[in-house]
């Protein structure tokens, strides 16, 4: 029986803290009671992952889909996550998608990592999962994205929240347009982290004086991943967004967030030694060889 949820309140339109995605292959085969789990991500110091079940009896059979926090913490400890789960649909305006809202005490006990944050994607078939006409499998594979906002961290050191979307904060005095949408920050801690943006912000180029300044191919949710990562040192990634943190600390030279991901594939247990030895060519990173 999955524990009780909060009154689902409106969530927030910012980029989430974290996502995880869920990949099931050869989805027709799988089994009763089955359980895939997605690639962990670190966001904000813990370490997070999604996971979905089949389950129910042969004629109402679903997938469960849960999102995991594993702290690795023996002291008790809770947090408040609001979350979307999201059955993806080859049509985005199909895409089935159910909220949650939970606090959640955990309480240092051997059994906590059985339990979960939120759970979501209920209210439809497996029957119409699988159903190609339906329009969620391809290439008898299915995908459940979990988007999740964290609130109030207690019994663990939290993070210092920054919101990039507020261009009223203390710090920001500069406005990054990226693929139409606005992220804002300060100048000053991105030159002090990139050569590039120095040079861009004080050197005698014509950004120096402006207010709002156009990245071309940079993806924003990464975007927000690099910010966290320079301004609070804990950087959210998982191995697929892991290269293009490295793309984009390479483009404009933030040896911070270079470092901290080959750290992070270095440790990785999802990322093939093939793989680990094509990016430490590519991007000259001696630790991964």
């Amino acid at each position: 029986m999955p524990p009780p949820t909060k009154k689902v309140k409106e969530i927030s339109s910012s980029p989430p803290d974290g996502t995880v995605r869920i990949e099931m292959e050869k989805v027709s085969s799988i089994r009763e009671e089955s359980i895939i789990y997605s690639t962990g991500v670190n966001v904000r110091g813990v370490s997070w992952k999604g996971q979905v079940v089949r389950g129910g009896t042969r004629d109402l059979s679903t997938l469960f889909a849960t999102l995991h926090c594993l702290p690795n913490q023996s002291t008790p400890w809770s947090v408040d996550v609001d979350s979307v789960f999201i059955l993806l649909n080859s049509d985005p305006c199909k895409n089935v998608e159910e909220k949650c809202s939970r606090s959640h005490l955990f309480c240092g006990m051997e059994d906590d990592d059985d339990d979960y944050i939120c759970s979501g994607i209920r209210g439809i078939t497996f029957k119409e999962i699988i159903d190609e006409n339906k329009g969620f499998l391809k290439d008898d594979k299915v995908i459940v994205e979990v988007r999740f906002w964290i609130y109030n961290m207690t019994g663990f050191r939290d993070v210092p929240r920054f919101d990039f979307t507020d261009p009223n904060e203390p710090l920001h005095d500069v406005a990054l347009l990226i693929n139409g949408e606005k992220i804002y920050a300060s100048k000053q801690i991105l030159a002090s982290h990139s050569p590039v943006f120095k040079a861009m912000f004080y050197g005698n180029f014509s950004e120096k004086k402006e207010k709002e300044i156009e990245l071309k191919e940079v993806n924003r949710e990464v975007s927000f991943d690099v910010m966290i990562d320079i301004h609070t040192a804990y950087l959210t990634h998982s191995d697929v967004s892991a290269e293009f943190l490295l793309k984009l600390g390479d483009r404009f030279q933030i040896v911070c967030v270079i470092d901290r991901v080959e750290k992070f594939l270095i440790n990785s247990l999802d990322v093939s030694p093939t793989q680990k030895l094509r990016i430490a060519d590519q991007y000259n990173l001696a630790g991964l060889q």
